[in-house]
């Protein structure tokens, strides 16, 4: 039965010395049989396999399966190959043999060669490994060309389709939870002088430089901030009543005059649940007061509600434009 083994497997006595072995022993050990022939066990599997297991006495498998009076087992142990030219990995089961009142009489120890089954596993895992991480740059990718597609290329912030849906899941959650929810609209007063006075590569920075003011002036984890057009933004601002627009506006005026932009800026805000109750009719009611805005003077706000009321005054109509740096 044990010459049929497919494994390596040897008997010793309760000295150690090797009493009985197989062919696959001597194939593993890379010995001759009058070699492996009454060779000590402890040390030898060190000696000619390089485990780490019999570097020191009470490491021995075979011993320590004697000493307990039970089989151990020993997983994925390494060691070299009888010509040093590669690593093996075994399993090594030694069982102690018992006679009729339970003393052990010899040991019986069983080499299991699993090298190439190892392999094979290490050879998945790193496919495993390598799809893994082909699938998160994949995934990284996809989240790259996402955020670009709802992204505006010029200034950064969001672009007109995505906040058309933003807006739209906004006031849907706003009205199941009848919370406020606000927009603004802003338009750069006087922007097609710029364009035409420092040239349309002025005219980029400037949107560029307001896009930042915006992002600086709201809420980063709640307020959406959007290029709708050409020179006007959009911002959403969910959970904020009417006058905590208004301050933003204001936050917005005073950044845009310490950036030292070459224009002004005017505003409409409307009130979801006041001045409409869905997103066309909000959006139409923040663009007419945008419109009121610039018609009243410009680089002023406009509340949809009260289109007469223009609290935050212009300089007049017409102001010039500031020839000052970004």
């Amino acid at each position: 039965m044990v010459d049929a083994s497919m494994d390596a497997v040897m008997v010793s006595d309760l000295d150690l010395r090797v009493i009985y072995y197989n062919t696959n022993m001597l194939e593993l050990a890379g010995l001759r049989p009058r070699e492996l022939r009454r060779a000590r066990a402890q040390g030898m599997c060190h000696n000619h396999f390089g485990l780490e297991t019999c570097d020191e006495p009470d490491g021995c498998v075979a011993r320590r399966a004697i000493d307990n009076r039970r089989h151990l087992r020993v997983d994925e142990v390494r060691c070299a190959s009888p010509a040093g030219d590669e690593s093996r990995r075994l399993i090594i089961v030694a069982v102690p043999l018992l006679d009729t009142e339970g003393h052990p009489y010899a040991v019986l120890e069983q080499y299991r060669d699993v090298t190439a089954e190892s392999r094979m596993q290490e050879h998945y895992k790193n496919l495993l490994k390598k799809e893994r991480e082909r699938l998160e740059r994949l995934a990284a990718e996809v989240e790259q060309q996402a955020t670009l597609a709802r992204t505006d290329p010029l200034t950064g912030v969001a672009n007109r389709r995505w906040f058309d849906e933003t807006l739209a899941a906004a006031i849907d959650k706003a009205v199941h939870t009848n919370e406020p929810l606000v927009l603004l609209m802003f338009d750069l007063d006087h922007f097609k002088k710029v364009n035409d006075t420092y040239g349309h590569q002025t005219g980029d920075e400037v949107l560029r430089q307001f896009a930042n003011v915006l992002r600086r002036c709201t809420r980063a984890d709640a307020d959406v901030v959007a290029r709708v057009g050409g020179e006007e933004f959009a911002v959403l601002m969910p959970g904020c009543t009417l006058d905590m627009a208004v301050k933003a506006y204001c936050r917005v005026r005073e950044q845009n005059a310490r950036t030292g932009l070459l224009t002004t800026c005017s505003c409409g805000i409307a009130c979801l649940h006041i001045d409409a109750d869905n997103a066309s009719g909000l959006f139409k009611a923040a663009d007419s007061a945008l419109y009121a805005s610039k018609e009243n003077g410009r680089n002023r706000v406009t509340v949809a509600a009260d289109l007469d009321a223009c609290p935050l005054a212009a300089p007049g109509k017409g102001e010039a434009l500031s020839a000052g740096p970004f």
